[in-house]
């Protein structure tokens, strides 16, 4: 005994035999794709594009001098001037690849803060205050 189903364009061929059923899958036409969707694979595209477009400008230092170290202010000299700025608590004190120096620390008002200082004047190249 064959009988043939047919749902929503996609064909079920089944064969009835004593004790034994047998489904054959068969498609009228349609192209068996495989992998991912093609707006899948250009979506995952645009989204790291975005992702790594705007993650590489909003966590890169500024650029603060290019003068050589020589010209620097000590590391002693410039955490002083940090201390006068009202800056305490301070965690961590670097030097950054971009010719800064970079601090994460506290104001005097207790806010978190994230600062880039010029080496060679101790100025305030950047500041981030949570």
């Amino acid at each position: 005994m064959t009988k043939a189903l047919d749902r929503g364009g996609f064909g079920f061929l089944q064969t009835a035999t004593p004790n034994v059923i047998e489904a054959k899958y068969r498609t009228r036409g349609a192209d068996v794709q495989s992998g991912p969707a093609p707006y899948y694979t250009a979506l995952i595209a645009m989204t790291l594009l975005a992702v790594l477009g705007a993650g590489g400008s909003a966590f890169a230092s500024p650029t603060c001098t290019k003068e050589p170290q020589q010209k620097w202010l000590s590391e002693e000299a410039m955490k002083k001037k940090i201390a006068e700025l009202g800056y305490n608590e301070i965690k961590v004190f670097k030097t950054t690849s971009t010719g800064c120096y970079e601090i994460y620390g506290h104001k005097a008002d207790g806010k978190r803060a994230e600062v880039y200082f010029n080496p060679v004047d101790g100025s305030i190249t950047q500041e981030n205050v949570d």
